[in-house]
């Protein structure tokens, strides 16, 4: 049998729909006309500048976007982009948003503000899960904006633009789905509702009738009823004619969310967006961004980062402008020389996600700085706590014991020697493909982790759903996955989070486990995937307070030298430079346990026995032919000694130091301009932490009087029970009592009884210590100078339930 395969040189349909509604004429100084100049590359000034939105807004919803936008509290970058948008008449403005910086934010807040500005808004993102994300931030928005004008309720609404084919499924669907209220089934049952009762009116012909019987068909639905195949086919149809409706609404402003590839159906609709924004657009193709900036009527917002993951092209064999669709439009307009672009960009510089010391890297390497917000810099969740009660456990004695100690030259970090950062060196693990694939694994890796998952999970600090386990390729997830299914009792790893780099972009959890795949027994240099530095720097910063990964450092570090050098791999020197990094900040332990042997158990059986006799081992490389390495790489494994590496590393220690100086300077410059909010911030939560302990001693003291409820939400409080038995004090029965045994709140009660009476002269101290502090700030004059506050702040304050929410009112309204 004779294979050949024929390169088709077709354009996708994309492409085909990108180039047909990019291609269309438009008339100079029409809406749209000056974008696609822009885009093409040929323009350079705006021909008729449009007034902004806060001009023709008026005074009365000026206010309003005042108010939302003093809510938010956006910082002076985001501030930055958002008086860009709305008070600027530029057509378009290109954010540059590192991980954690609040890009989606951003996105959201301009929604609404366009909502204020009588104007229909268009959100769009490359992916299903980028625009999920966008929902559940923008229902939080349009909640905040109704908060503070209620008015605004019935005047904006969010339509999830998905494919047909889902929203037919949830019209078929009896159960709710995610984001019903924001889905098109929703949309399209109050339009027919509305035709069914006369609300809306259609001149041509009545539709109310055909409306009342879609909703007999859905109530039959909704009931778990059968309708018969004509009443099935007649419901579809009708949302086949109708669904574009939905977006013809007069007196509502839409905030309409849909991925790029499902939007150019809006451009055969009656549709008039003033304001696109395309999320995560570095990591879109070209034809998606197009079509998105073609439904743009007067400001389009494209947001992304190029040094996270680029465009993914699926056809590289059958494509020849492979290479040209992996550079997107953003990293295209954002490399534009500065004198021949008429749009400004933006780069977000404050992190909401990352730790300090997890954030310090990648702001070194690649974005010059980052700063911390201040909500970063505590352990508000209290997962660092939990894991690092893990690491100086007895189990984790033997990894303490073995991890590298500082240079004694090395300038000493703020966290340095926590296990906030870790990289667990695997010694003697080998990744290898299986047989007819080159998706590799590495059983070394996954033995590790997933014994450290179990064994976390056994020691019960910390919640499973904390836990975001990464790696590189699909064989090893899949690998993974099995394993953990095999050895984990209970199911518990089902609540974490076990995802690719690739299809982790935009997320983020407390503690990540990150598994560094390759390690080439014959050749270390040979570092795969490693080569592109955006997926290392997209897997190094999803971890908000606790990164642990996992590879085979020695293996690497045998040939650093070579891939350091080698210019023609862009990403290979940032890798490099990481290792040295990690290294030189003490963050590397050695594992020298039976992870050499490589082996897998094939069955649950097998997960208890020693190692040695697990059936599965993973499988020997050959020896590659020094005939297909490159000329350079031929001269560089010759040449690759102790002494080139050693100096490899003292070069970049050098650069690394040069790095961390000017980090520094930014990071004080930072500090003391926010000196203030970090001590309040500290000050709120000693507060809650004062608050939270005297709620455990009340609880203490309740149950030994056989009063109180524990601090049980399950069981009744103190009121309940007197309005209940009209008594004057809260009364807790027995069988109360022995209910809170049952659960195991905080472990038996007498128990906890026996580690000490309550002090209730102390008690009283303590509370009012804690009502003195909080006195010392007043609403009524915030400022201590007699000149009362904004009216709508001490509103706003007055309606916080608990400290926490007091101090975020203060700094959302500048009191701080």
């Amino acid at each position: 049998m004779e294979l050949s395969i024929v390169s088709d040189r077709r354009a996708t349909i994309r492409q085909l729909q990108a180039i047909s509604q990019f291609s269309r004429y438009i008339e100079p100084g029409k809406p749209g006309y000056n974008l696609q100049q822009m885009i093409l590359g040929t323009g350079r000034t705006l021909n008729e500048p449009r007034r902004s939105w806060a001009q023709e807004a008026g005074k009365t919803r000026q206010t309003i976007m005042e108010r939302y936008v003093k809510a938010v509290g956006p910082n002076k970058e985001q501030y930055e982009v958002i008086h860009a948008v709305v008070y600027q008449p530029v057509e378009l403005v290109l954010l540059h948003g590192p991980p954690g910086t609040g890009k989606s934010l951003t996105n959201t807040v301009l929604a609404m503000l366009s909502a204020i500005c009588n104007q229909d808004a268009l959100l769009g993102a490359p992916s299903n899960r980028a625009t999920e994300e966008l929902v559940k931030k923008l229902v939080v928005e349009r909640n905040r904006l109704i908060e503070l004008e209620p008015n605004m309720a019935g005047k904006t609404s969010i339509v999830y633009f998905d494919k047909h084919s889902n929203t037919r499924v949830a019209l078929l669907s009896p159960e709710p789905k995610e984001h019903d209220e924001t889905s098109m089934s929703h949309h399209f049952h109050s339009l027919m509702f509305a035709d069914a009762n006369g609300i809306t009116r259609n001149a041509k012909y009545d539709k109310q009738r055909d409306a009342q019987k879609w909703l007999r068909t859905y109530d039959q639905i909704q009931q778990g009823k059968e309708p018969s195949a004509a009443e099935v086919v007649n419901y579809l149809a009708t949302y086949d004619e109708n669904w574009s409706r939905i977006f013809r609404h007069p007196s509502v402003q839409q905030t309409v969310v849909s991925t790029a590839k499902n939007a150019w159906q809006l451009d055969h609709i009656e549709t008039n967006f003033g304001f696109v924004a395309m999320d995560e657009c570095a990591s879109a193709l070209e034809a998606d961004t197009i079509i998105m900036a073609t439904l743009c009527r007067h400001k389009l917002l494209l947001t992304g980062d190029h040094q996270q993951l680029r465009p993914v092209t699926r056809t590289r064999v059958l494509n020849e402008f492979y290479q040209f669709q992996q550079k997107s439009a953003f990293y295209r307009l954002y490399k534009r020389p500065e004198a021949g672009r008429p749009y400004p960009i933006i780069m977000l510089k404050i992190n909401y996600r990352m730790h300090p010391r997890l954030s310090q890297f990648p702001a070194e390497a690649i974005y010059g700085w980052l700063g911390s917000a201040v909500n970063t810099r505590f352990d508000v969740h209290r997962a660092f706590e939990a894991i690092e009660r893990y690491w100086n456990s007895t189990y984790c004695q033997k990894w303490r014991e073995c991890r590298w100690p500082v240079p004694s030259n090395q300038q000493i970090v703020v966290g340095q020697g926590d296990c906030r950062r870790l990289f667990f060196n695997v010694k003697g693990s080998r990744s290898a493909p299986p047989p007819g694939s080159l998706s590799q694994r590495n059983f070394a890796n996954i033995n590790f982790i997933v014994k450290h998952v179990k064994n976390l999970l056994e020691s019960g600090n910390i919640h499973p759903s904390a836990i975001t386990i990464i790696v590189p390729y699909t064989e090893e997830k899949e690998e993974l996955k099995r394993q953990l299914a095999n050895r984990i009792p209970d199911d518990a790893w089902e609540e974490m989070v076990l995802s690719s780099f690739d299809g982790i972009q935009g997320a983020e959890n407390r503690h990540v486990v990150a598994s560094i795949t390759p390690a080439n027994e014959h050749h270390g240099s040979t570092i795969g995937f490693l080569r592109e530095w955006s997926r290392m720097n997209v897997a190094i910063t999803r971890a908000q307070e606790v990164l642990w990964l996992v590879g085979n450092m020695d293996k690497w570090m045998e040939e650093l030298s070579i891939f350091a050098a080698d210019t023609s791999i862009s990403g290979a020197s940032n890798f490099a430079m990481f290792l040295v990094d990690l290294q030189t900040l003490g963050d590397v332990v050695d594992i020298e346990e039976d992870w050499e042997t490589n082996r897998l158990p094939r069955l649950p059986e097998q997960a208890d026995l020693p190692p040695e006799k697990w059936s599965r081992e993973i499988e020997h490389l050959p020896e590659p032919d020094e005939a297909e390495l490159s000329d350079f790489r031929r001269q560089q494994r010759a040449e690759v000694n102790e002494r080139r590496n050693f100096e490899a590393i003292n070069t970049i220690e050098v650069e690394l130091n040069r790095e961390r100086l000017i980090w520094q300077a930014q990071e004080d410059a930072w500090m003391r301009e926010n000196q203030q909010a970090l001590n309040m911030f500290e000050h709120e939560i000693e507060l809650a932490k004062i608050e939270e302990d005297k709620e455990k001693k009340a609880a203490k003291k309740s149950a030994e009087k056989g009063k109180g409820k524990a601090n049980n939400p399950w069981l009744p409080s103190g009121k309940e029970l007197s309005k209940a038995n009209g008594k004057k004090g809260p009364q807790l029965g027995a069988e109360a009592v022995n209910l809170v045994e049952q659960l195991g709140i905080g472990g038996d009660v007498s128990d906890e009884l026996e580690e000490g009476e309550v002090n209730e002269e102390k008690e009283e101290e303590e509370a009012d210590e804690v009502e003195e502090i909080e006195d010392i700030f007043d609403p009524e004059n915030p400022l201590g100078n007699g000149e009362p506050s904004d009216p709508y702040f001490v509103s706003d304050y007055m309606s916080c339930n608990n400290r926490a929410e007091r101090w975020q009112c203060r700094l959302r309204w500048g009191y701080i």
